[in-house]
């Protein structure tokens, strides 16, 4: 599996888009780099749609087991350090890349 980072930026939190390439060459796109109170992490691609209630909801459109969340979220925040270490000028803060 491999990270690959499309977009870069800072967007009201999101600091960048990627997508995961599975080893069987799965392009899986959709997920964020997010910042919440300092902190960096990952979130998976969703869509807005309504519950039960019809009120508006965000879902998973990828669910997966936890250890792999994890591995994604250690390889994707590496890619992002790296090419934030590789990428001097500012970041982009033009339209959502999502």
């Amino acid at each position: 599996m491999r990270i690959e980072i499309q977009r870069v930026g800072d967007w009201k939190g999101m600091k960048a888009a990627f997508k995961v390439i599975t080893d069987e060459g799965i392009e899986i796109e959709g997920f964020k780099i997010v910042e919440r109170a300092g902190v960096l992490s990952i979130s998976v691609p969703s869509e807005k749609g309504k519950d039960r209630n019809g009120r508006d909801k965000w879902f998973e459109r990828v669910r997966m087991p936890r250890e792999i969340e994890d591995r994604i979220k250690q390889d994707a925040l590496a890619a992002y350090r790296e090419k934030m270490g590789a990428q001097p000028e500012a970041p982009d803060r033009g339209a959502h890349p999502i």
